[in-house]
């Protein structure tokens, strides 16, 4: 028993050596990857010494009941165990607390943790001597419950314990509450806050309160108004749940449909946190959704008489971009919602005849949908709500639905449905809603369809005070890509009909008197341009940003001799040189490569016959709450051997106070035009970010989405 003790106690001391190392080195060390694991078992093996440490309490009590040589046996072996695990615990939880958990919460718990380890440490000293021993233990039962209650708080929030004592009775909820306050926020703050709070805020990101919500996190703002598919938290919550940037992480409570339903819909709506129902447009539906979903009393639930889907079927028939659903576990009906307009096969819709008798509600909207798409909807026999929202579908192919004799809502504004539809609306006897906002159907015959079918209601957009002013959405740019040849069109569109849209190209923010545009602008050079959408009796929109590139002289391979972010990794060197620039909706979209631990050094090839080179431009993107900024430098090196490149130019990049906060950037480098095969680029990241960034002092992150090579 000794000698267990006494190896115990060696490897203890060591792991105490190493603890006090890694604290005097905090600011200068970084966990691998491969180490990162042995770090995220802290909270597995920190109940261990938890336990143990009452334990030796517990049995101290009892010491006059036990003869002295079974205690000091039973007490010694506990003992040892007990160091041995607390000091295991100590430094895994300083490896965890490397990956990014920084907050005051987070300190009290490192350093009482640390106390701690050696408090464990100095019982085992004393443990002969009782005046000493038995302070000692009570002490570090003490210091135990603090270490748990700091812990739990930053895993669980500060309040995590007295949170339903404090709550306050819940706030009524009506028509003019804020959509966001009454229905979205609640489900952030049930799924996501307990990762990103003050006291532990991952990846850089606090929910706790909208204004650090709208900062966003190290990898760029949670979502994009007007664009659910690009914004990160949808992104997130779509991705396969065993995937490491699947948000919540697996083992937390997941969004449910209904939820990401909810967050995609308010996003689409322009995220805007101050809308209401009451003055929410009729055809916009994330109102629909709301009142059918979260704001109208629970209707009962009706009795359908078919039979359950197979579990392992629905389960199978869940993708990514498909959501199968049971509406209740004891309800044999199912809801579908296909997602991504890219992701749509025909075979996403042609799988579900597998469950055609079950499905009840099918959401199609905004996908690339046609009439020949129509055929599997048509013998879903029990389909009560069908959204083809933003579709390809004509009059022509609603024809095909005429089976679907259950059907109670229809959404198909943004569609090419005519007035034909008065004809097709016979062979729906259960209908009561149908949305056809922004169809081709005039206001004339819109009436002719309200007398013929008064047991309809027919949506047709918002019906609000003519001195009502509402907020135009942002113009649209119509490029696949913003990397131009000369004289190529730049086109601009809107959603609405009849729209002004003014323009800059000199940096100024756009206004009334500004340019206004009417044919497509001819490229000639790289520039920024600036637009605003204009029309009587609305509200101007949001300033759009534009970044237009020349597209370079193209290498035959580039090579990234650096390591990007793991989560941040784009395609490779591919991703430097297809003409793609990247959106600051998404720093996890493959358009970006991140690094935030090296700088960025890439090698490209221009192959045996190498064109004339005398100019790199880099673009990177800026958001100024976070660390993403400029390079602090740039070096260009060419020759024609791999390991024997010359320096050709060495720039410092200068970053200024009025730069922008949020955009896409580019650093400009000319050298001695030359002929080389090779060239090496190389962008060191900001070492301390300047006085006045909100990050001041701390190292900058480079994210990069393109290498411009020009003559």
């Amino acid at each position: 028993m000794k000698g267990f003790e006494r190896i115990v106690s060696n490897i203890v001391f060591a792991l105490l050596c190493l603890l006090v190392v890694l604290l005097v080195f905090e600011q200068h060390i970084q966990i691998p990857f491969w180490l990162q694991p042995v770090g995220r078992m802290h909270p597995l093996l920190l109940h261990f010494p938890v336990v143990l440490v009452f334990l030796l309490i517990f049995i101290s009590f009892l010491k006059s009941q036990i003869d002295a040589k079974s205690y000091q046996k039973i007490n010694g072996l506990l003992l040892s165990i007990t160091t041995l695990t607390t000091t295991l615990t100590a430094v895994m939880g300083f490896l965890l607390y490397k990956e990014g958990y920084e907050s005051d919460l987070m300190n009290w718990h490192k350093w009482l943790g640390v106390v701690l380890a050696f408090l464990v440490y100095l019982l085992t000293s004393v443990e002969a001597k009782k005046l000493l021993y038995y302070p000692v233990l009570y002490s570090t039962g003490i210091l135990m419950v603090l270490v748990g209650h700091f812990g739990a708080g930053v895993t669980h929030g500060s309040n995590f314990l007295t949170e339903p004592l404090l709550a306050e009775s819940a706030p009524i909820i009506d028509e003019n509450t804020p959509i966001f306050k009454a229905y979205v926020q609640p489900v952030l703050d049930k799924k996501c806050v307990s990762c990103h709070n003050p006291d532990k805020h991952k990846g850089g990101l606090i929910m706790s309160s909208l204004t650090e919500m709208l900062k966003g996190g190290e990898n760029g703002p949670i979502w994009e108004a007007g664009n659910s598919e690009g914004s990160a938290i949808v992104e997130r919550a779509l991705l396969p749940i065993e995937n490491e940037d699947h948000m919540p992480p697996e083992g937390k409570p997941q969004l449910t449909e209904k939820e990401i339903q909810l967050i995609r819909h308010w996003i689409d709506a322009d995220a805007d946190t101050l809308a209401t129902l009451a003055n929410l447009a009729d055809s916009i539906p994330l109102k629909s959704l709301v009142y059918d979903k979260w704001f109208k009393i629970e209707e009962e639930k009706p009795i359908y008489g078919f039979a359950h889907a197979d579990a392992t079927l629905i389960n199978k028939l869940n993708s990514p971009y498909r959501t199968v659903v049971q509406q209740s576990p004891q309800s044999p009906a199912i809801e579908v919602a296909i997602f991504g307009q890219s992701a749509f096969r025909p075979e996403s819709l042609t799988e579900l005849l597998k469950i055609k008798t079950q499905v009840v509600s099918l959401n199609l909207s905004h996908l690339p949908i046609t009439d020949a798409n129509l055929d599997p909807v048509a013998k879903m026999e029990n389909l009560e709500e069908l959204n083809l929202n933003f579709t390809q579908v004509t009059t022509a192919g609603l024809t095909q639905l005429s089976a679907n004799t259950q059907l109670k809502s229809l959404s198909i504004s943004g569609t090419m449905v005519d007035i034909g539809l008065e004809k097709v609306l016979e062979g729906f006897p259960t209908l009561t809603t149908v949305y056809l906002w922004g169809t081709k159907i005039s206001g004339s015959e819109l009436k002719t369809l309200q007398d013929k079918y008064p047991g309809i209601r027919f949506v047709d957009g918002f019906e609000g005070q003519s001195e009502e002013e509402f907020q135009l959405g942002a113009p649209i740019l119509s490029n696949k890509s913003a990397v131009l040849s000369r004289g190529e069109p730049i086109t601009l569109t809107h959603k609405l009909k009849d729209v002004d849209i003014r323009f800059t190209l000199d940096g100024s923010a756009p206004d009334s008197t500004s340019q206004l545009y009417a044919n497509p602008l001819e490229f000639d050079t790289n520039f920024v341009l600036k637009a605003k959408a204009m029309k009587a009796g609305w509200e101007p929109s949001d300033e759009a940003t534009f970044s237009f590139f020349e597209k370079g002289i193209k290498p035959l391979a580039l090579e990234l001799l650096s390591k990007p972010n793991p989560k941040n990794k784009g395609q490779g060197g591919i991703t430097l040189m297809d003409d793609y620039i990247g959106s600051q909706g998404s720093m996890i979209s493959l358009a970006w490569i991140g690094f935030t631990n090296t700088p960025l050094v890439a090698l490209a090839d221009f192959g045996e016959s190498p064109p004339q080179i005398g100019e790199l431009m880099l673009s990177h993107c800026l958001i100024g709450w976070q660390r993403i900024a400029p390079p602090e430098s740039i070096e260009v090196w060419g020759g024609n051997i791999k390991d024997e490149l010359q320096l050709l130019q060495k720039t410092r990049v200068d970053f200024k106070k009025d730069a922008p906060d949020f955009g896409v950037s580019n650093v400009s480098i000319k050298f001695p035009k030359s002929t080389f095969r090779y060239y090496k680029i190389t962008a060191s990241r900001i070492k301390n970010l300047p006085h006045w960034h909100p990050k001041k002092g701390e190292e900058g992150q480079l994210f990069v989405d393109e290498l411009f090579f020009y003559e």
